[in-house]
């Protein structure tokens, strides 16, 4: 998923926009629903992930590989590459169980304070 770092004076969601541009030519075009925030302890003890669904949204091109980012697109859900993540695995697999329960009617009781989950592409965008 694309990600980066919040630059001096910009919010959370300034940040979100501008690597999903920047990462994967994504333009936002609706608001953004954070998902959760996560401590990533491995990396250090001060770095915290910001995790949003991204619902609306456009691709403006394909996004040619450099030294930073190999290859950028969209897979289904049971289609991941090998090397994704079980952090990025946790967070896809939370969000569709958070579109499940609200579609059921049981959301507010089974995830009290959770919105939906990660960039959502077409392939498997929630609803």
């Amino acid at each position: 998923m694309p990600g980066g770092g919040v630059e001096v004076g910009e919010t959370f969601e300034m940040a979100l926009k501008r690597e999903l541009a920047e990462e994967a030519n994504v333009v936002v075009d609706g608001p953004p629903i954070l998902h959760g925030l996560f401590l990533n302890r491995p990396i250090s003890r001060r770095d915290h992930v910001a995790v949003y669904v991204v619902r609306r949204f456009r691709v403006t091109g394909e996004r040619a590989p450099d030294r930073e980012i190999v290859e950028a697109r969209f897979f289904p859900v049971a289609a991941l590459p090998s090397d994704t993540t079980r952090g990025t695995r946790s967070r896809l697999e939370e969000a569709l169980e958070a579109r499940r329960y609200r579609r059921s009617g049981e959301f507010h009781r089974a995830l009290p304070s959770a919105g939906a989950g990660v960039l959502c592409p077409p392939a498997f965008q929630l609803a």
